[in-house]
C-alpha cells in the first residue's frame, strides 16, 4: 500500500511539473515583464495617457476573461470592455457560477489567468494577419524559431508597410495588459485548488491501471513545446518594448 501511494504521488508530481508548471513559469515571466514596463511607462508619460494609448490591450484583456467565462459555463452578468475609473479600474467582466459545480470552480483558474492565454493567442493571430514574413514557419527547433522571430524586427518590410506599424502598436498594447489584477489572481487562486485536486486524485484512484500517466505527461509536454513559439513571440515584443523605452528615455 505504501509503494502504491508513493508511485501515485510521483506520477501526480510528474503531471504537475510537466503539464502545468512550464505554462505557469512562462506566465509568471510575462507578468513580471509587463508589470515592470507598465509602471515605467505610466510614470514617464502619465497614467491617463498610458491608459488611453493602450486601450486595445484592455479590450483584449476583458474579452479573454469573457471567453473563459463562456467556455466554463459561467453566466456573465455585466461587462465593460473599456471604462476607466478613478479607482484604477479599466474594464471588468462580472460573472456568477455554481460553487458546488467542480467544472465551474476549475474555470475560475482559467478565467482569472485568461488575459495571459487570450492575449498571447490574439498576438499570434495579428502576426499571422499583418506581418509580411510567415512567422509560424513550421520549424520545430526552438532556436531556429526564435531567430526567425528576431529577424522580423530587422526586415525592411516591417518598417516600410503600414501593416507593420499597426502590428507593432497592437502588439505593444496587448502585451502591456497581459498583467493580472489582484481580483484576477484571487479568482485564479480559487480555481488552482481545484486544478490541483484534478491532478492528484486520478493517480491515486487509477494507479492500479498501469502507467497510464506516461501518455498524459508526453501529451502535456508536446502541447507546451508546440505553443512555446507563441510565448517566445510575446516575450520578444515585451523585450523589444523595454529596449525601445530605455533607448529613448
Amino acid at each position: 500500500m505504501g509503494a502504491y501511494l508513493i508511485d501515485a504521488l510521483i506520477y501526480a508530481g510528474g503531471i504537475l511539473c510537466c503539464c502545468f508548471l512550464p505554462w505557469l513559469a512562462v506566465a509568471f515571466v510575462m507578468q513580471q515583464l509587463s508589470s515592470t514596463l507598465r509602471t515605467a511607462l505610466s510614470q514617464k508619460i502619465g497614467i491617463r495617457t498610458y491608459v488611453y494609448l493602450t486601450a486595445p490591450g484592455v479590450i483584449v484583456h476583458e474579452l479573454s476573461h469573457a471567453f473563459f467565462c463562456v467556455l466554463f459555463g459561467h453566466t456573465i452578468t455585466d461587462m465593460q470592455l473599456f471604462s476607466p475609473e478613478e479607482d484604477g479600474t479599466l474594464g471588468y467582466v462580472s460573472h456568477r457560477y455554481n460553487p458546488r459545480n467542480l467544472y465551474h470552480q476549475l474555470g475560475n483558474f482559467f478565467i482569472g489567468t485568461g488575459p495571459i492565454w487570450g492575449g498571447t493567442v490574439f498576438l499570434w493571430i495579428l502576426t499571422w494577419l499583418l506581418l509580411p514574413t510567415p512567422i509560424m514557419n513550421g520549424e520545430h527547433h526552438l532556436w531556429v524559431q526564435f531567430s526567425a522571430y528576431l529577424s522580423i524586427f530587422f526586415t525592411p518590410d516591417l518598417w516600410c508597410r503600414w501593416q507593420g506599424w499597426l502590428w507593432l502598436y497592437l502588439a505593444f498594447t496587448i502585451t502591456q495588459h497581459i498583467t493580472l489584477s489582484m481580483e484576477d489572481l484571487q479568482s485564479a487562486r480559487t480555481g488552482f485548488v481545484f486544478l490541483l485536486l484534478l491532478i492528484f486524485i486520478p493517480p491515486f484512484c487509477f494507479g492500479w491501471c498501469g502507467a497510464w500517466e506516461d501518455p498524459v505527461i508526453h501529451a502535456g509536454l508536446m502541447a507546451f513545446f508546440a505553443l512555446l513559439p507563441v510565448f517566445l513571440l510575446t516575450l520578444s515584443v515585451l523585450l523589444l518594448s523595454m529596449a525601445i523605452f530605455r533607448l529613448f528615455r
